[in-house]
């Protein structure tokens, strides 16, 4: 294995610092496979480059053709541009190809793009972290090698699990983590909010606090009066990764409310599994596929059933306490060396 180059192409966001579901997720794959193989032998070639140095584009070509194993994280943008580039690149230089998908996207591509299809036969592997995408790949383009592949986290948290209290002397510390933009929701959720400040029972026992990147402009003036209206709810910023788990492991649930059309397994899912948190979260593309309902969060259909949710962990604290520990537990399934034992194979044969 020592011989082979392994080039990590895809969106690491070094350049803007961008942290987001899949910057993260790149840079996590270059983390893991940097702690199995010498450093001289794993490098990465961040595409967010190629917006501001067209020389770039020549450095791109230049590592490409050094390699030996190619792990590609493209977006649809990406695949668009550059899959047809590697794939005449893979016949001046043969290395072989593991796609790692990022997001939920890619069946539906392949039904808009089907000449692409051509491409990603000629991968090793195409791994993806939702099984009915993997199916449907399977169904409609069976020469396509679909595999799964768990997001993953590579940490060493633990969280603690203090003693249960009455929910008559305990507040209910909701979080949302994930890019401030309408498409993940931010508004069904200060829709709640405003619900809840019109009820005097509860709405002094109500947190709500916002972590993300702010996606635009309008995005930015929203959240502002949206908080300026609700005296429970705060922005608090964009979290690094080595923040995360012990600031979500302070907080009793995170919702997500998307409707982002590319959505996959959202990191922020994970994130709250790890840090000991459970989930509320739209019945949304793929998201039911990751949250036993009941037992590590809740799915919802209506806004309706989000208030009542809220409600059921603000006032059953046994309940959130039990689901606390089966998120935790859950999160076990989406550990770096869970997504090593399926990737090794791959890169080493």
């Amino acid at each position: 294995m020592e011989s082979k180059n392994i080039l990590i192409l895809g969106y690491f966001g070094h350049i803007t610092n961008q942290l987001d579901g899949q910057t993260i997720k790149t840079r996590n794959i270059y983390t893991l496979l940097k702690t199995k193989y010498s450093n001289d032998k794993v490098y990465w070639f961040d595409t967010q480059e190629l917006q501001s140095r067209k020389s770039s584009y020549f450095k791109l070509v230049r590592k490409l053709l050094q390699c030996d194993v190619l792990v590609y994280l493209p977006g649809q943008n990406n695949l668009k541009k550059f899959g047809p580039i590697i794939h005449y690149l893979k016949l001046i230089k043969s290395f072989e190809i593991i796609h790692i998908a990022v997001g939920g996207w890619l069946y539906d591509f392949l039904c808009t793009n089907n000449q692409y299809s051509k491409y990603l036969s000629e991968y090793k592997a195409v791994l993806i972290e939702n099984k009915p995408v993997i199916e449907n790949i399977r169904h409609d383009f069976n020469k396509i090698n679909a595999l799964y592949i768990p997001n993953f986290r590579i940490h060493d948290f633990t969280p603690s699990f203090p003693p249960e209290r009455s929910s008559s002397k305990t507040n209910l510390n909701i979080v949302f983590m994930a890019r401030i933009s309408m498409a993940k929701g931010i508004d069904v959720l200060f829709r709640i909010a405003s619900k809840i400040k019109m009820n005097s029972v509860i709405n002094q026992k109500i947190n709500i606090d916002f972590f993300g990147p702010i996606q635009t402009n309008d995005d930015k003036a929203y959240l502002h009066n949206q908080i300026m209206q609700i005296p429970f709810a705060d922005y608090k910023g964009i979290l690094s990764p080595d923040e995360i788990y012990l600031n979500l492991s302070k907080y009793d649930v995170l919702i997500l409310p998307t409707r982002y059309h590319g959505e996959g397994f959202p990191g922020s899912i994970v994130d709250a599994y790890i840090s000991g948190i459970p989930v509320i979260v739209s019945n949304w593309k793929h998201l039911p596929e990751f949250v036993e309902h009941g037992k590590t969060g809740f799915i919802f259909d209506s806004e309706e059933e989000l208030f009542e949710q809220i409600i059921t962990l603000l006032s059953d604290r046994h309940l959130l306490s039990q689901m606390k520990r089966n998120a935790y537990e859950k999160s076990k399934e989406y550990s770096h060396e869970v997504a090593w034992d399926i990737l090794k194979p791959y890169i080493e044969k």
